[in-house]
C-alpha cells in the first residue's frame, strides 16, 4: 500500500471508501503481519508456526507446509506454576497475621513457628517439583517445542540422553536429560497431559512414546 502515490488512491483500489477501515489495514512492515498470519493458520489447520522462524520465512510458509504438533504437556502447568503457590502461601500469611493481631501468638509460638515451617517446607518443595516445569511442551515428530516464560526452543529427539517419568507425583512429570543443553538447561521437565486409570502404577503413554522413539533416533543418528 505504501508505494501507491497518494492514499486516496490506494484507498480506491483496495475499495475502501473511508480512511478509518484502510487505517485498519496500513501495513508498517512485514513483521507486522506475522502474529496474525500464524494465529490464522493455526486456527484453520490446527498448527503452529514457530516463532523462531525469520518473519520472510514465516509468511512463506504455506499452510500445508505448516509443521503439524500435538500439545503434550498438561494445560493445568499454569495453576500448579502460579495459582496453587498464591493460595498456599496466601492462606500461611493470613493465618500468621491473624494470629499475631489476634494475641494468640504472644499465648503460644507454635502459631507462629508452625506456619513459618510450612511456609519453608512448601518453597523447597514446589521449587524441586513445580516451579522447574515448562509452561509448554509442543511434539513436532523428531524433536519437542518447548516453551516457559516467554521463551521458546526446540530440542531434537536425537539429543535426548535420558527420559524418566514420576507419576506418582502430584503434578506428574517427565524428565529430559539432554546431551547439548537446551536454552533451558540440559535437563528440563514438563507435566503430561492426565490420563484417566484406576491403577496407581500405571505407566505414562507419552514418556513411553517418547522412550521408544528417542531409542530409534539416536539410532538412526548413529547409522
Amino acid at each position: 500500500m505504501r508505494a501507491v502515490a497518494s492514499e486516496l488512491l490506494a484507498m480506491s483500489l483496495s475499495g475502501h471508501r473511508t480512511r478509518f477501515v484502510f487505517a485498519g489495514y496500513n501495513i508498517t512492515n512485514a513483521t507486522d503481519q506475522v502474529e496474525p498470519m500464524r494465529k490464522r493458520i493455526q486456527r484453520q489447520v490446527g498448527t503452529i508456526v514457530p516463532r523462531r522462524l525469520p518473519p520472510a520465512q514465516r509468511l512463506s510458509l504455506r499452510p500445508h507446509e505448516v509443521l503439524t504438533v500435538t500439545k503434550i504437556s498438561s494445560g493445568q502447568t499454569w495453576f500448579y506454576k502460579r495459582v496453587f503457590p498464591a493460595i498456599w502461601f496466601g492462606f500461611l500469611a493470613v493465618f500468621t497475621v491473624r494470629s499475631a493481631l489476634g494475641g494468640t501468638a504472644g499465648l503460644d509460638a507454635m502459631f507462629i513457628v508452625i506456619p513459618v515451617a510450612m511456609a519453608v517446607f512448601g518453597f523447597f518443595l514446589m521449587r524441586k517439583l513445580v516451579w522447574d516445569l515448562l509452561d509448554e511442551v509442543y511434539d513436532c515428530g523428531d524433536s519437542l517445542l518447548v516453551r516457559n516464560r516467554g521463551e521458546e526452543d526446540s530440542i531434537s529427539l536425537s539429543i535426548v540422553m535420558n527420559i524418566s517419568a514420576s507419576t506418582n507425583t502430584n503434578p506428574p512429570r517427565v524428565t529430559l536429560r539432554l546431551e547439548t543443553p537446551s536454552k533451558f538447561g540440559s535437563e528440563v521437565a514438563f507435566s503430561p497431559i492426565g490420563q484417566f486409570t484406576l491403577n496407581p502404577f500405571a505407566k505414562n503413554k507419552i514418556a513411553e512414546d517418547l522412550m521408544v522413539r528417542v531409542d530409534q533416533a539416536r539410532s538412526r543418528r548413529n547409522v
